[in-house]
């Protein structure tokens, strides 16, 4: 029919709509970059632990639940950090600024790296070295206990 409206979809080399096109025209745009639900993709392709890429998926969404977001949402009256009681129990505070958290970390990290983990400014990049310490923490966790009951040799 000529002069016809029609809708036809460019995403890809052809017409036919997928969604593997449409993701995948998602993929190249810049607004990906910026969505946190979009830009997070690369947790569910790292290889770590389930729970590790669940926590940092919590994260990069804000599901995580810390006296701030409680606050926000009328569940507590005080928002302060339970561990340090000196700050705001925000995601970054519990994982980063937080004195405790300061001190694990210092512990987990070579000295070189001390200075590295506590000052990202790149949230994304923070967060996959967090992920990568954790699963190599659960990793160590699970060796040890595993060689303490003669599950491995």
């Amino acid at each position: 029919m000529k002069g016809a409206t029609s809708l036809s979809w460019r995403g890809f080399r052809n017409v036919e709509f997928l969604v593997t096109s449409a993701y995948a025209s998602l993929s190249d745009c810049s607004i990906v970059e910026h969505d946190p639900i979009f830009g997070a993709i690369w947790i569910w392709r790292w290889v770590g632990s389930e729970r590790v890429r669940i926590l940092l998926w919590k994260i990069i969404v804000k599901a995580l639940i810390t006296n701030d977001a409680r606050l926000s949402r009328h569940m507590t009256m005080d928002a302060s950090c339970l561990r340090c009681g000196t700050d705001i129990e925000s995601v970054d505070h519990v994982f980063r600024t937080c004195p405790i958290s300061r001190v694990v970390w210092y512990l987990l990290l070579p000295t070189s790296k001390h200075y590295t983990i506590c000052s990202y400014k790149n949230q994304v990049e923070s967060l996959a070295r967090i992920g990568r310490l954790l699963y190599l923490g659960l990793v160590r966790d699970y060796t040890k206990s595993a060689s303490e009951v003669g599950l491995l040799g």
